[in-house]
């Protein structure tokens, strides 16, 4: 059994600086390589870290003493990134979207299959303990047959020239960034796998995929449905970024928890919990990476579930062309 991995990181920039590096440290495990394109940035990291630096991810790919790599880079390189790990024999944990599209998606967890190796999405709000309570509630029942779920996730974004802006950099926009999360806590919580049937988005760059703002309809197995809101033009202390679900038995409502902090409190039929002691969520995904790796048998079930929700996210933006003013 594995218990220590051996990390390479590419894209060492904000998001890998500023959680996954200290979460994969804090879970006890090693940093190895960083790799940016820029050799002073990738320096930086490095020797904030204690890891070698690289600019070409050739270089960590190929690196026999590196057991796993984070990829962090835009959506557009992706396809091209994982796959290059798998085939070099590394697990992999990358970050969302999986890709610009459900085609890309498939091309990466086929890769994974024919490799042997793990492959995991970067969805560490599963690991926020009051999603993990929403999920036991509902599948033990407590709140009788599901009917509704609602979901929002919003905050301030305005860099006209960070790769967000660019769906053809992102694959979309509020949406792409944001909805995947959404998504995929529906999908693990309720036990369900989602199809979008409709979705609205408006403010500028609608129509050209990168929208500010995003709602989708999604329907559950039966007569649950969902709703899910994104926006880039609100802010996220004044947004409730809640997670609702509502049965005939009793209803979940979790305040204030989705984001990249273990915070917030859950409403439930039996009372309000809150949560019990700060939880890193990078440091915990890392935990569970590590779990994975050493379970093949789930494997295949991870990259189903990452694939279904790709496949979620372009049906909402199919919605979008055809509904959005």
């Amino acid at each position: 059994m594995t218990t220590t991995l051996r990390w390479g990181v590419v894209g060492a920039g904000a998001i890998a600086r500023r959680r996954m590096i200290p979460g994969l440290l804090s879970a006890g495990h090693e940093l190895r390589a960083v790799c940016r394109r820029d050799r002073a940035a990738a320096e930086e990291v490095a020797a904030e870290f204690g890891a070698a630096a690289a600019t070409d991810p050739e270089e960590v790919f190929g690196d026999r003493s590196i057991d796993a790599v984070y990829i962090a880079t835009p959506p557009d390189s992706h396809e091209r990134l994982a796959v290059a790990a798998l085939r070099a024999g590394k697990h992999v944990l990358l970050e969302k979207p999986m890709s610009l599209d459900a085609a890309a998606a498939l091309r990466i967890t086929e890769e994974a299959a024919r490799s042997g190796r793990a492959l995991m999405l970067g969805y560490m709000m599963r690991e926020h303990p009051l999603h993990r309570r929403m999920r036991d509630s509902v599948s033990s029942g407590a709140i009788g047959a599901l009917r509704l779920v609602r979901a929002d996730f919003c905050f301030e974004y305005s860099a006209p020239d960070d790769w967000r802006a660019f769906s053809a950099t992102s694959g979309g926009g509020a949406f792409a960034d944001l909805g995947p999360h959404l998504i995929d806590l529906i999908s693990w919580i309720s036990g369900v796998p989602p199809r979008a049937v409709g979705a609205l988005a408006t403010g500028e760059g609608r129509r050209s995929g990168s929208e500010p703002a995003a709602t989708a309809l999604l329907q559950l197995d039966g007569d649950a449905h969902a709703m899910i809101t994104t926006r880039f033009d609100h802010a996220a202390e004044r947004s409730p970024r809640s997670l609702e679900f509502w049965g005939t038995e009793g209803a979940l409502v979790a305040h204030q928890t989705v984001g990249q902090e273990s915070c917030g409190w859950l409403t439930t039929p039996d009372g309000r919990f809150d949560v019990d002691g700060p939880v890193d969520l990078y440091a915990a995904q890392a935990a569970t990476f590590r779990r994975l790796v050493n379970t093949p048998s789930e494997w295949r079930a991870h990259r189903e579930q990452a694939l279904l929700t790709q496949q979620v996210t372009d049906d909402v933006y199919a919605a979008m062309a055809v509904s959005s003013p």
